[in-house]
């Protein structure tokens, strides 16, 4: 996987969770975003995982825009915890314990 693709996976992932917020997401962006996810990331990545989920639940809660928005922030969410850096001595007992 290169980082381009999982760029373009992360980007259409923020803004179909964007679009969900705003009340604007249409199945097809659903299925798109499925269908990119699926071509381009592995199955044991965790953004793999968070848009499967998104995909599912905006299939099932298509009709309630409250529910639709909260899916979307939890998306947004998600996808800006895995934009923080890991910190380069993570694994340092000494430190961290």
């Amino acid at each position: 996987m290169g980082s381009d693709q999982y760029l373009a996976v992360k980007m259409a992932a923020f803004a179909a969770g964007m679009k969900a917020k705003a009340g604007e997401l249409a199945y097809d962006d659903v299925d798109r975003l499925g269908d990119l996810t699926v071509e381009k990331l592995d199955a044991g990545d965790p953004l793999m995982s968070a848009v499967a989920d998104f995909v599912y639940d905006c299939n099932v809660y298509m009709r309630d825009p409250v529910k639709l928005a909260e899916l979307g922030a939890d998306l947004c969410r998600h996808i800006e915890t895995l934009n923080l850096p890991q910190p380069p001595d993570l694994d340092r007992r000494d430190i961290y314990g």
